[in-house]
Formats: C-alpha cells, structure tokens, sequence
C-alpha cells in the first residue's frame, strides 16, 4: 500500500499540474541514504503504441546503499515484490517538473517491506517506461519524456506504517520518513 506520506509529497509536487515548482519543494536527502544509478545518459527507445501513444522505455541499475547506524524500510507493492516503490522527477535546472515516466503504482495493503540493514547495500533493476498518463480524447500526455531526471526512494526509520499526529508529527517512530534521490541523469529519445 502507496504510504500517506508518499502520497502526499506527489500531490505536494504536482498539485498545480503541469506548472513547475522550485527547488524547495523536492525532498532533502538524508545523510546517509545513498541512491545512485548505473549511468548518467539513458537512451529511451520505442516499444510500442498504446490507443496511438508512443511508449517508450530504458532499464535503469539503481544503487541503494543504507550509511546509517539504523535499518531503513523500503516499502514495495506486493509483499513479495523484489524491488521498492519508485518515482522519476524531471529536474530542469532548480525546478522539479513531472516526467512522464513517473510510475502509476495499484498495490495491495501488507506489512513487508524491504529491510536495508546499516552498510548494507541492494541493487534493482528498474524497466521505466512512458508516457505513463495520457489523455484519450486528445492523445497527448503529462510529463517530459526527454531532458534530466531523479530516482527517488521513499525511505522509513520504522518497519509499520507511521501514524502522525494532528500537527503531523509521526507518533510510532521517533523520524519521519523521507526520500532518497539520486544523482541527475539525462533521457534522451532514441
């Protein structure tokens, strides 16, 4: 199950839509979260055309490495998925803008996520593909398909699901959770 916390940092990025945000509103790594991808160009190639949409698709090799003194909790859709729940943030200079590739997530509710014990480190292995919203009456799509972009990991300090408050401060675990992003690496259409 998508986090509320997940859930409301995506409608935080793109409330207002296709406009732009500044540099504030993307997550702060936590020291000690280390995302990093395999490669800093990617090449997205044509796969298919889905109700007259172009989709096109890149396999990207995502390096987590957990440099804290605690485990971290990747959540992930099903309870045996082999990998975490992702997001990709077109970044276009100090501005965060939507991608097309950002994942559409339908997942179940269980209580399994991915643990990543401190000095651990996982490698997955992402195909991301897009566009991945489009509308059908006039077949055009949200988000930029070609230019910079992040890799982003939703990362908890406790295994259960964080309850906040009132004032939205977590009451189960003593930190918040946050994101991991990794470097910037550019898409180009192929």
């Amino acid at each position: 199950m998508v986090t509320f916390h997940y859930l409301l940092f995506l409608l935080t990025i793109f409330a207002s839509g296709q406009s732009s945000h500044k540099s504030p509103q993307m997550p702060v790594p936590h020291d000690g979260l280390v995302l990093q991808t395999d490669r800093k160009d990617y090449s997205a190639k044509y796969e298919k055309t889905t109700d007259k949409v172009r989709l096109y698709g890149f396999t990207v090799i995502a390096r987590f490495e957990n440099r804290t003194q605690e485990p971290v909790y990747l959540d992930r859709c099903y309870p045996d998925t082999s990998y975490p729940f992702y997001s990709v943030f077109a970044v276009e200079g100090s501005e965060i803008k939507k991608s097309a590739y950002d994942p559409i997530w339908s997942c179940v509710g269980h209580d399994n996520p991915i643990v990543v014990q401190p000095g651990e480190t996982r490698t997955d292995n992402f195909h991301v593909s897009g566009p991945t919203v489009w509308r059908s009456d006039t077949k055009t799509y949200d988000g930029l398909l070609e230019g910079k972009a992040r890799l982003i990991y939703v990362v908890r300090f406790c295994r259960e699901q964080p309850r906040v408050d009132d004032s939205g401060r977590p009451v189960k675990c003593k930190r918040p959770e946050t994101y991991a992003q990794s470097d910037v690496f550019t898409v180009k259409l192929e």
